[in-house]
C-alpha cells in the first residue's frame, strides 16, 4: 500500500512540476507554444519514470530482494500463471461429480500459494517445492488424466489406470497443503509467539 500511495504522491508532484514547467516556458518561448508544451512533456516523464524508480526500490527494500532476485521470481510467477491456467482447464475437462470438490480444492491450493508469493515475492523461497516440483507434476497428471478419462470406450485396464491416478491426485493435494503451510511458516509461527505471550498475560 506505501508504494502505490508513494507512487501516486510523485505522480501529482510530477504533474505539478509539469505545469510549473508549461507556465515558465510559456513565459519564456511566449511565441513557441509548442516547445513549450513539449519541455513541460519531458520534465514531467522525468519526474514521473523517477517517482516509479522510487516505488520500485521502496518495494524491493521491503521485500528484502535485489532486482536480480526479483527478475528472477517474477520470470517464476509467470511461467506459474500460465501452468495454472493449464490446470483449470484440465480439471475442469473432467466431467465428473465425484471428482469435482477434490478438483477444486487441488485448484485453491495452488492458486493460494501463488497468490501469495505475487503479492509477497520474498516468500517465493518457501515455496520452492511448490515451483519446482509440486505444481509441475500435479499439471502434467491432471493433463494426462484428463485425456484418458475423455476417451470413448475406456477398456478395464484404462479404468485402473485412471482410479491409480486418482490416488496419486490425492496424495498431490495433501502435498500442496504442505506446500501451503509451509509459506505460511512465519504467520503461524508469529501466531504461535503471540498465544504464548496472550496466555502469559492472563495468567497474570
Amino acid at each position: 500500500m506505501k508504494s502505490i500511495f508513494y507512487t501516486f504522491v510523485w505522480a501529482v508532484l510530477s504533474t505539478l512540476f509539469s505545469l510549473v514547467i508549461l507556465t515558465v516556458s510559456i513565459g519564456v518561448f511566449h511565441h513557441h507554444v509548442g516547445l513549450s508544451i513539449l519541455y513541460a512533456m519531458i520534465g514531467w516523464g522525468g519526474v514521473f519514470a523517477g517517482s516509479r524508480w522510487a516505488a520500485f526500490q521502496l518495494f524491493l527494500k521491503k521485500h528484502g530482494l535485489s532486482r536480480s532476485d526479483y527478475v528472477y521470481i517474477k520470470q517464476h510467477l509467470k511461467e506459474a500463471g500460465q501452468k495454472l491456467v493449464r490446470l483449470k482447464k484440465a480439471l475442469f475437462a473432467v466431467k465428473n461429480v465425484q471428482t469435482i470438490k477434490h478438483n477444486y480444492e487441488i485448484l485453491r491450493l495452488a492458486r493460494r500459494i501463488y497468490t501469495i508469493t505475487k503479492k509477497e515475492p520474498n516468500r517465493f523461497y518457501d515455496a520452492q517445492r511448490f515451483y519446482f516440483e509440486s505444481l509441475d507434476t500435479v499439471v502434467e497428471l491432471t493433463e494426462k488424466y484428463a485425456l484418458l478419462y475423455n476417451q470413448p470406450n475406456r477398456s478395464h485396464e484404462l479404468e485402473m489406470t485412471l482410479s491409480q491416478t486418482r490416488v496419486t491426485l490425492t496424495e498431490l493435494q495433501k502435498q500442496l497443503t504442505n506446500d501451503l503451510q509451509q509459506v505460511l511458516g512465519r504467520d503461524i509461527e508469529a501466531l504461535h509467539i503471540e498465544l504464548e505471550v496472550a496466555d502469559k498475560m492472563i495468567k497474570k
